[in-house]
């Protein structure tokens, strides 16, 4: 007698799983670089040697004599007490106003909560006095976004806010 093959039901298998490729216990990939994790947030890539991003040379402009110009500077800050903490990010910001002598200094991203704002506004006007701080914060979540404009004392402005 001739076997007959039996025909089963088509069954739904599912993919076969891709195998992972085995890690190199060197580090080094295929091409020979060091393949990396994703950095995740700015104190991780710090912690991992990474530098500033590069920004392309801005023009700069012939300075005008004093009270020709209106000098405007906004700076993400991602945290203004990890700033006040940190000496090197101190020294970048008085070294910027000491240089550009702003009239306004906007610094987004404060993340300084109301309960934290007496304390956040005096070390931050000891670290530049001659300021006025003018403070945004959301009340909405603690600790969330927030900018404080900074204006240089005796800045008068010559517009009325209707006449604008």
């Amino acid at each position: 007698k001739k076997a007959k093959a039996a025909t089963a039901a088509p069954v739904d298998e599912k993919p076969a799983k891709k195998a992972k490729a085995p890690k190199a216990d060197d580090g080094d990939n295929a091409a020979g670089s060091t393949p990396k994790a994703p950095v995740t947030s700015a104190a991780k890539a710090a912690a991992d040697g990474a530098g500033m991003i590069q920004r392309s040379d801005t023009a700069r402009q012939p300075v005008l004599a004093q009270g020709d110009a209106l000098v405007l500077i906004h700076w993400n800050l991602g945290g203004l007490n990890g700033l006040l903490k940190n000496d090197e990010r101190k020294a970048r910001l008085i070294e910027l106003v000491d240089k550009e002598k702003p009239d306004v200094l906007a610094l987004s991203e404060h993340k300084i909560s109301i309960a934290k704002l007496d304390t956040a506004q005096a070390d931050l006007l000891e670290l530049l006095p001659g300021y006025t701080a003018h403070w945004a914060v959301c009340t909405s979540k603690n600790g969330y976004s927030g900018v404080v404009t900074l204006v240089r004392e005796g800045l008068t402005p010559d517009v009325k806010l209707d006449e604008v």
